[in-house]
């Protein structure tokens, strides 16, 4: 009788999927939170929290799109900084070094700014390259040499498929992108940010990463992607429909709008006529995300990026 209910019970865990803890990204420049979003944050203990980025423009280093506001809440924050891979072109190890210690000391300067008390992790999100490479790696290795805290980076879905081309950073734990960043215009009634067939061939070989400390990042927004009149693909992060219903967009459809004024909108300069899709990742492409992971990794969280009223919507609880 025993051996029947301890199979009973092998068989019932078998079948029964464990839901993963979850956390957020928090990317507005405004710290402030409403109801909706204080009450999504009830049921995490993290929040990743998008400190500024960092750029080279002309020459010279800037700090851009950086958060402003006060901490009013107990929870653990992972300050989150995102570095142009720009940055890490064309400069010799002793900028790189130099790199390192401006970009500490103005993470201490915001930490002080917004009133956080401790922390025990930093993140950091660049899109990296071959070319780009030994610099940045370089610049992880300062970071830690400086910090106190723990450093952990983002990788993209290349940098797995690809990692033998593109290193494997210094660290100790890395976070997934799970989403494509490419416009499959041309695909009828695609609307999805998430490619699962595509993910899915990238990988192949997750469960041999180096680096065995992951956990993965789910996109809950919108994005737009436009092809222009050459063909080129460009991507607009965090792009809602409510961004175009104005005077200078036609909407098509629920998710095609067309460029009425050119201009430049959103950092990008749009020619008349041009066409703008919106995508948003649907619940059941989210989840089929998380089936496939789960057959590659025995235990991760979820980081869904990033929290607001909208986002949170698309969330299967």
């Amino acid at each position: 009788m025993k051996k029947i209910v301890l199979i009973l019970i092998l068989i019932i865990s078998s079948c029964t999927k464990e839901k993963h803890k979850h956390n957020f990204y928090f990317s507005k420049e405004k710290l402030e939170f409403n109801e909706d979003e204080n009450n999504a944050l009830k049921n995490t203990d993290k929040l990743y929290l998008h400190y500024f980025d960092v750029d080279n423009k002309h020459n010279k280093l800037e700090f851009t799109k950086s958060i402003k506001g006060t901490i009013h809440f107990d929870k653990q924050v992972v300050p989150v900084i995102k570095i142009k891979n720009k940055v890490f072109f064309f400069i010799s190890s002793e900028k790189v070094k130099i790199l390192a210690q401006k970009i500490n000391d103005k993470i201490q300067e915001k930490t002080n700014e917004i009133g956080l008390k401790n922390y025990d992790e930093l993140q950091i999100d660049c899109n990296w390259t071959v070319g780009s490479v030994m610099n940045y790696f370089l610049f992880l290795e300062e970071l830690q040499k400086i910090t106190s805290k723990k450093v952990s980076v983002v990788i993209k879905l290349h940098h797995v498929k690809l990692s033998k081309r593109t290193g494997v950073p210094p660290v100790k734990k890395v976070y997934l992108t799970c989403y494509t960043n490419y416009s499959t215009f041309g695909k009828k009634d695609h609307k999805q940010i998430l490619d699962v067939d595509l993910l899915q061939n990238f990988l192949q070989d997750l469960e041999t990463y180096p680096i065995r400390k992951i956990d993965i990042i789910l996109p809950i927004h919108s994005c737009g992607f436009v092809e222009d009149t050459r063909g080129n693909n460009k991507m607009i992060q965090k792009l809602n429909p409510t961004d175009l219903e104005n005077s200078n967009f036609e909407k098509i459809n629920d998710s095609i709008y067309k460029v009425v004024n050119e201009g430049i909108y959103f950092d990008y300069f749009f020619n008349k006529n041009l066409k703008i899709r919106i995508k948003k990742a649907s619940t059941e492409n989210l989840n089929k995300v998380i089936d496939v992971i789960d057959d590659k990794l025995k235990q991760y969280q979820i980081i869904y990026n990033d929290l607001s009223s909208e986002n949170i919507k698309n969330i299967d609880n």
